[in-house]
């Protein structure tokens, strides 16, 4: 018994009709249970006939209704309101006629495409079947308001919410009103427990307590003009409309404004969810370029550090270069120079300086084997030597045991700047 409203995209009026045209289509297939159709169309009738309002409709009548009718009935009638009465299955499909008499079911996305097409003059959908709310659901797509069954209703109960909601229309009653006194006729009558079966949902934008179809305050349909997409609906017990809550606080404000309201609310949204999918986007490319291997000697090179020919290695009495000159270490990278101590009493000596980036900083270390496999392998390491992020002139004078080692300066740190380093090291023995 819940009905959906949400936010309202930019619309345009259409010229109201003149009548509100009420076009009954009613099925009893054979092999199905026979409803008493007959008697929920005359109570219809009846009701709207001795309403206040009743010069205001024109109900137009179709029994026994076949599938290959459905189309011709609708295009030729042009209803405001499109009321289906008969059997449904637990698949949620209505059942017409086939062409011998029998059931014959409509597919649902045959029936939502047939109502968003021939959606300019159609209001209302009330769909008096059984299993028949997940139709509602997708008809609401295109149709301002939809009445659908969540189970089966027994034909007294059908009957009783059918005549009320109409006559309710016939005093110039909100279609949620009439919705509400509907369910409240079955629940008068005795009937129990069937005062839950019918749901009303409405289209994206559309408030039903603002939906008059004759009267005073009768207004034409709007009509979406923004860019094409599916539209959604939703409860309207869950989370009601801006201008429902100003009015719950007290405060008046034109359907206008209001609408307006929830179009900018719409963009801001569409905007926000633009920006956080970026943000996703770049965070994801960081963490893919964070996982890049180090670079090899001059920074450029593969992302495995070998003994190789050029590989230092210390000598007696020798001062030999670890490093000589300027070189680039690009972003999420490092540059690694594996170097051995042979002898004893040797130490690393000289100075280095980072340029580039905001900060022109760099991160020195001196590893042993161990260190280095275990920052290669994601685990916790343990360096000879670390400088933290330097910026400047950094003078370098660290004494080594024999052994192998690694001289790297990272820059995995930096997310889109690389570094030029300019470095005069050696090994002293």
């Amino acid at each position: 018994m819940n009905a959906p409203q949400a936010s309202a995209p930019a619309q345009s009026a259409e010229p109201p009709a003149t009548n509100v045209r009420i076009l009954i289509l009613a099925a009893n297939p054979l092999s199905t249970s026979a409803h008493r159709l007959e008697v929920e169309s005359r109570s219809i009738l009846e009701k709207i006939w001795s309403s206040e309002l009743s010069a205001s409709f024109e109900v137009m009548q179709h029994h026994a209704v076949r599938v290959s009718d459905l189309q011709s009935h609708l295009l030729r009638r042009r209803p405001h309101i499109v009321h289906f009465s008969g059997h449904g299955n637990e698949a949620g499909e209505i059942l017409l006629e086939d062409g011998a008499g029998g059931p014959k079911a409509l597919p649902p996305a045959g029936l939502q495409r047939l109502f968003k097409i021939l959606q300019d003059d159609i209001r209302c959908v009330v769909l008096i079947s059984g299993f028949s709310g997940t139709q509602a659901s997708g008809i609401a797509e295109s149709i301002d308001c939809v009445v659908g069954m969540s189970n089966t209703i027994g034909d007294e109960a059908a009957v009783a919410f059918a005549a009320s909601f109409y006559q309710a229309l016939g005093y110039g009653r909100s279609v949620k009103k009439a919705f509400d006194l509907g369910c409240n006729e079955i629940l008068l009558e005795g009937h129990c427990g069937e005062q839950d079966i019918p749901s009303l949902i409405c289209r994206l934008g559309v408030d039903p307590e603002k939906i008059y179809l004759a009267g005073e305050k009768a207004v034409p349909r709007l009509k979406r003009t923004g860019s094409a997409g599916v539209e959604s609906h939703a409860s309207v017990s869950g989370s009601g409309s801006t201008n429902d809550l100003l009015r719950f606080a007290g405060i008046s404000v034109p359907d206008e404004l209001a609408m307006r309201w929830n179009a900018v609310r719409s963009r801001v949204l569409t905007t926000v969810t633009i920006v956080a999918t970026i943000l996703l986007l770049a965070a994801a490319v960081y963490w893919i370029l964070k996982l890049r291997q180090v670079q090899t000697g001059s920074g450029t090179g593969s992302a495995t550090t070998q003994s190789s020919p050029g590989t230092s290695q210390s000598s007696n009495n020798v001062s030999t270069p670890l490093t000589d000159g300027r070189f680039e270490v690009k972003a999420h990278a490092r540059f690694v120079k594996q170097f051995v101590v042979a002898t004893t009493n040797v130490r690393v000596t000289g100075e280095f300086q980072c340029l580039g980036g905001k900060g022109n900083d760099v991160e020195f270390f001196i590893m042993d084997r161990q260190g280095m496999e275990d920052w290669d392998q994601g685990n916790t390491y343990k360096s000879l030597y670390e400088s933290g992020k330097v910026s400047g002139a950094k003078d370098i004078n660290i004494a080594l045991r024999p052994g192998t080692y690694y001289l790297i300066f990272n820059n995995d740190f930096s997310i889109w700047s690389k570094k030029t380093i300019i470095a005069n090291l050696h090994l002293e023995s």
